[in-house]
């Protein structure tokens, strides 16, 4: 799950936004670069990063080695938040490498994998390296290939919206493919990446529809006797003790509670925005680094 490793690197400026602590910074510098640098040294002729996919069950480029559009959107997100990172430690040449690196990346991505037509993104390009495995249901992967390149994809849209890599003049292009195609997006850790996209919007029909997918999908775990957390939504299977199934967590609290700090934590600013779309009352308490918000 070579995409994946680019978490830390996003949490760890969630970190230091959050507590101010750099120190943690310093520690992992060296293993943040050599994971940076290790993607670097994986772009393609292409210019984007040639490696597995993965981010999420429900995409159907899970395993494939390609020049994918959600690893090559964590990749730039990992990048952005590693020059952000650096700043914060004094090392301004590593900063200014990082942030190269990153507009780079945008670029080609925005190149290569747009589709004028559909108004959104590639699954991903193969050629260069990539290669189909039998990993996908025990047969050959084949799929809507056109020119190499793999049908746009719920998932491509989620992470280029997720990690900032769409230009502006497109976003509203992205979220309204994205909303026609709802019904892919399946899987508990996809709706984590969809629920920042709705809530984005900043529109009260897409508020109510977080609340929607939270009733069904969540339904079943909520009514549960055991009372925990599921790795995959109803019927599908999996664990019925993962984290995978605490995504309405935290946006019932930062969201339709809607207490949540947004700036740096030494601004010592929280944002009270409750987003409750048709709901008449609710009640909890949201904790944020200064209090807690009944």
């Amino acid at each position: 799950m070579e995409d994946r490793s680019c978490d830390w690197v996003i949490q760890l400026r969630q970190y230091v936004e959050s507590s101010g602590d750099v120190a943690l910074v310093n520690e992992l510098w060296p293993a943040l670069t050599r994971l940076m640098e290790w993607f670097m040294s994986r772009r393609s002729a292409r210019g984007l990063v040639l490696a597995r996919e993965w981010e999420v069950w429900d995409n159907p480029l899970r395993y494939q080695v390609c020049e994918g559009a959600g690893l090559n959107a964590f990749v730039y997100k990992a990048l952005r938040d590693a020059a952000w990172l650096g700043g914060q430690i004094g090392m301004s040449s590593a900063s200014r490498g990082f942030a190269s690196d990153a507009d780079r990346l945008r670029t080609n991505f925005n190149s290569l994998l747009w589709r004028d037509d559909e108004g959104s993104y590639c699954g991903g390009l193969f050629g260069l390296g990539s290669k189909t495995s039998d990993r996908l249901d025990g047969k050959m992967f084949t799929g809507p290939f056109v020119d190499g390149r793999y049908q746009p994809t719920a998932q491509a849209a989620l992470f280029a919206l997720y990690a900032a890599i769409v230009p502006d003049e497109r976003v509203a292009s992205v979220r309204h493919w994205l909303l026609d195609h709802l019904d892919e997006v399946k899987g508990p850790m996809s709706h984590y990446y969809l629920f920042h996209a709705l809530y984005a919007m900043g529109e009260p029909q897409q508020d109510q529809l977080v609340l929607e997918r939270m009733r069904t999908g969540w339904k079943p775990q909520v009514e549960s006797p055991w009372q925990t957390t599921w790795e995959d939504l109803p019927d599908k299977g999996g664990s019925k003790a993962h984290m995978y199934g605490m995504v309405p967590g935290y946006f019932l609290a930062a969201h339709v509670l809607g207490a949540r700090r947004e700036r740096y934590v030494t601004d010592r600013s929280i944002l009270i925005e409750p987003r409750c779309g048709e709901l008449l009352w609710a009640q909890g308490v949201a904790v944020t680094e200064f209090a807690r918000w009944r």
